[in-house]
């Protein structure tokens, strides 16, 4: 127990302290930018990077190694999938930064349809360089995978810091209203250093790079590319939002990204908790009682979420600034977070069921769910048509949430769920 607690406290500390960071970078962007279409337009090539790795690949990589990892006591056998796995990250992130080389406008166009011609140009080109920070972001998977599966949550829960100080540091001493050229150096640097930071704390636990043939079962890719589609439901559905967003009017996207950061700053802390802790622990454990956990997350959820949406209620109407971000911006920023802060329920059941069906090497049962919630969340978005505003946004993202761990939850029960086995849902 003790160790458990150790443990959630360095990854909610970490993840706190890059969150805050975080947000330090958004209100740095405010601060010279406002809420316009210059700040919408930063906001989304510093974000662009972890949101394709998150389509294209999310926690598939940590689905995948740690429980593998974890159960194997072959040292020789883990340095081999150590090394064949960054290969062909590796060589997939080289094949997607290419692919986003070639077609930059067609994306721009299709990802931030309601910038100006001018501000889709700009853009276009600064694109060529943030592209580049995918193939490290790719990469850094392996040694994360690496260090959760041997619970160095000390290090990975810092990994952030690494990625929003230099970032903050050139965005405040070289990017302006008249020169965004650094802003791509930028984000390409601060993800390498990022990647460097997890490879040398893989590197201190004993997982080295060493030359070997990249071998590949057909099994492992078709799960590896399962996982991929189930953790790219959601952020497909940010991508979608966030382009609907930018038709709202210029700066609408920077609210959507302040709501975002403001609802991940406690929340991520506990959903990264029960992500981080429970697999490794699941893929070890077979006496767990996953109801008895389950009820107390719901319990702690619902109380959290009811906290909050009490203190954005008491905040609304006190004509609060920030930088130049007006009064009216930020009520409709507190309305909107009133609406997200109740997915965190949904979240945190999502998560560890998530959790759950990964450590017994499956993903089947999360694909279908994160599928079926992302097409109905897409109908809702549709059936808005012109009405659509940044509250519908909210609401859909809980539509999302909720849906998907309403099917999870009815899968887990019709299968063994309730019992002590971690192991019995195969």
């Amino acid at each position: 127990m003790k160790k458990l607690i150790q443990s959630s406290l360095y990854i909610g500390l970490g993840f706190f302290v890059s969150r805050f960071l975080g947000l330090g970078r958004d209100l740095l962007v405010s601060a010279r930018w406002g809420v316009t279409e210059q700040s919408d337009m930063v906001l989304f090539l510093i974000n662009f990077p972890d949101m394709v790795v998150g389509m294209l690949m999310g926690t598939a990589v940590s689905a995948l190694l740690v429980p593998q990892f974890v159960k194997s006591k072959d040292a020789n056998g883990d340095m081999n999938l150590y090394s064949s796995a960054q290969q062909a990250l590796g060589l997939y992130g080289l094949i997607v930064t290419l692919v986003i080389l070639l077609f930059s406008g067609e994306l721009i166009r299709l990802l931030v349809p309601g910038f100006d011609l001018s501000t889709q140009a700009q853009a276009q080109d600064l694109l060529k360089w943030v592209a580049f920070a995918i193939l490290f972001s790719f990469v850094a998977g392996v040694p994360r995978a690496g260090l959760l599966s041997k619970e160095y949550f000390k290090i990975t829960s810092f990994e952030n810091l690494f990625f929003n100080v230099p970032l903050i540091a050139i965005i405040y001493f070289l990017v302006n209203s008249e020169s965004y050229s650094f802003l791509g150096w930028a984000v390409l640097l601060a993800s390498l250093a990022r990647y460097l930071y997890l490879q040398v704390g893989a590197r201190w636990i004993g997982f080295r790079l060493r030359p070997v043939r990249m071998s590949w079962s057909s099994k492992v890719v078709l799960r590896f590319l399962s996982l991929n589609v189930t953790s790219g439901c959601t952020i497909i559905l940010f991508f979608t939002l966030r382009a609907l967003a930018t038709e709202l009017g210029p700066g609408q996207l920077s609210i959507f990204s302040y709501f975002f950061k403001f609802l991940e700053l406690p929340f991520g802390i506990l959903t990264t908790i029960v992500f981080s802790i429970g697999l490794p622990r699941l893929s070890s454990s077979t006496q767990i009682r996953h109801l008895k956990v389950l009820t107390y997350i719901f319990i702690f959820s619902v109380f959290v979420s009811l906290a909050s949406a009490f203190i954005l209620v008491l905040m609304q109407g006190h004509g609060f600034t920030f930088f130049k971000v007006t009064a009216g911006d930020i009520d409709l920023l507190l309305k909107t977070l009133i609406i997200g802060v109740f997915a965190l329920p949904a979240r945190l059941i999502m998560t560890y069921l998530q959790s759950f069906e990964y450590s017994n090497q499956s993903s089947k049962i999360s694909l279908m769910a994160n599928l079926a919630a992302l097409g109905v969340s897409v109908i809702v978005i549709f059936s808005a048509g012109s009405s659509l505003s940044l509250n519908h946004l909210a609401w859909v993202l809980n539509i999302y949430y909720y849906m998907s761990a309403i099917i999870m939850l009815v899968w887990a029960f019709t299968h063994g769920f309730s019992t002590h086995s971690s192991k019995s849902a195969g």
